[in-house]
């Protein structure tokens, strides 16, 4: 473990952002040589599950530190990742680190902070977390590399409250492959996906779909309905991971790279298997 803070009093319980605790100095158990381990692994898409409480979230988020690259050509990108790594076992392997480390354009999404009690909220919910997340790339928009449609398209992501409602839908589910191709075919880089706590919607949904069902509210539908709540749930969220986890081709990738846009995708959950097969896209889903 790390050499703890001066204060005795602070505990790193609680941190789910790795850039956060290291930057407050927090205690922190080094478990980076599981980045190594990770990239080693063949998969397309790894799903992770583990109880509550297990440190996935900061798990993901080592990750997204480590590997995400520098969009913004800032000066002092490498030297913040030199003191956030400083220490810690991942950084006694230099070669990986030279091969590996920034190398990558990353999409971390987070379904942590879901906590919806109908299906319209629920789109809601997802409205805003595209929105923030394409936010973060909107310099795309001045990319000579965008077709008009593509540019189009983006535009309607970063505005998704201001979209027709019958068009929001849409448009969440298209954002990610969309935002993995742009960024691979402007900055020539490997696309990551990260999924912090993919089960969080679906299991709100069916908790609550059963205890409406069990205590008889008027109009209460059974979770096996296909109206009800969590069914309307499960066939969202199928439809949000199938172009993720078998994304489609991008015609004007570079000569040499794959012709997939999303190199990878990592998940982290508690539900191990969905019985609602929502991987159903996914011809080789690796489980942990």
């Amino acid at each position: 473990m790390n050499s703890l803070p001066e204060d005795p009093q602070k505990t790193s319980l609680g941190y789910h952002d790795f850039a956060e605790l290291r930057a407050e100095g927090a205690p922190y158990v080094d478990k980076t040589r599981f980045i190594a381990e990770l990239l080693r692994m063949k998969f397309k898409t790894l799903l992770i599950t583990r109880p509550r409480r297990f440190g996935k979230s900061l798990l993901l988020s080592t990750l997204n530190n480590f590997l995400d690259c520098n969009y913004l050509d800032d000066p002092e990108f490498e030297q913040r990742l030199d003191r956030r790594f400083a220490g810690l076992k991942i950084s006694d392997d230099t070669a990986f680190c030279a091969a590996h480390r920034g190398q990558y354009a990353v999409i971390m999404l987070s379904f942590g902070g879901f906590a919806r009690d109908d299906y319209a909220g629920s789109l809601n919910f997802f409205v805003f977390l595209i929105m923030r997340l394409c936010d973060r790339y909107n310099s795309l928009l001045k990319r000579p590399e965008l077709s008009d449609q593509e540019r189009h398209l983006f535009k309607c992501c970063l505005t998704l409250k201001d979209q027709p409602e019958k068009d929001q839908r849409d448009l969440v589910i298209q954002a990610v492959p969309l935002l993995a191709k742009l960024l691979r075919r402007c900055y020539g880089k490997k696309v990551m996906v990260l999924i912090d706590e993919y089960d969080v919607p679906l299991q709100q949904a069916y908790s609550l779909t059963s205890s409406r069902y069990s205590r008889q509210e008027g109009g209460a539908l059974r979770p096996d309905h296909p109206d009800s709540f969590y069914q309307q749930m499960a066939r969202f969220i199928r439809e949000l991971f199938e172009p993720i986890v078998k994304p489609p081709a991008d015609d004007k990738v570079r000569r040499g790279q794959s012709a997939s846009a999303i190199y990878r995708t990592i998940m982290t959950g508690c539900l191990r298997v969905s019985k609602e097969s929502i991987f159903t896209g996914a011809n080789n889903l690796t489980v942990s």
